[in-house]
């Protein structure tokens, strides 16, 4: 049912006991659920990806007759952790969503307000970045950056790679 969805990049694994997706599970209702876009915002494009995946998943069984939208590319993974701020401070992002990074690369840098770098956060191992923060200021053990872990899949990430204008290497998105 996630490939059929037709995200760039499946999340493998359980969620969390006491969530609806791990109740659904155990009765034996097949789950998935769909992450897109910022926090506390409407975006219509990423609306627009989660009605065109439903439209893929009834296609796909059969309900009705309209054609598959694919992505460019895909990948499933199952490990994935939210690197964390280990001080406070004014937060500079360096990577953003579809982003992919290597192991050590700095993610962001936490300054003091008169631009003195408190420390700099790297990336725990090579993958994709899913979702960073939109806030400014962090404090200890805020999250900054949601990274899936590639390992069999990089080979397929780097094929499809795009450079954006920023010059960062990002996984191409359908909109």
């Amino acid at each position: 049912m996630a490939k059929a969805f037709g995200t760039e990049v499946i999340v493998d694994r359980a969620g969390h006991p006491r969530s609806l997706r791990a109740a659904a599970l155990a009765a034996g209702v097949p789950t998935i659920i769909y992450e897109g876009g910022e926090t506390f915002k409407f975006q219509r494009k990423e609306i627009k990806k989660g009605i065109n995946g439903v439209y893929n998943v009834l296609s796909a069984l059969g309900v009705i007759p309209t054609p598959i939208k694919e992505p460019r590319v895909q990948v499933t993974v199952r490990k994935s952790e939210w690197v964390r701020a280990e001080k406070g401070g004014i937060l500079d992002l360096r990577a953003s969503p579809g982003d992919l990074v290597y192991e050590r690369e700095v993610l962001a840098v936490v300054e003091h307000p008169f631009g003195r770098e408190v420390s700099s956060v790297p990336a725990p191992f090579t993958g994709l970045i899913l979702g960073t923060t939109t806030r400014p200021m962090v404090t200890p053990g805020d999250p900054i950056c949601h990274v899936v872990k590639l390992d069999k899949t990089l080979p397929t990430v780097e094929k499809h790679l795009q450079t954006s204008a920023s010059g960062r290497r990002r996984i191409p998105v359908d909109t």
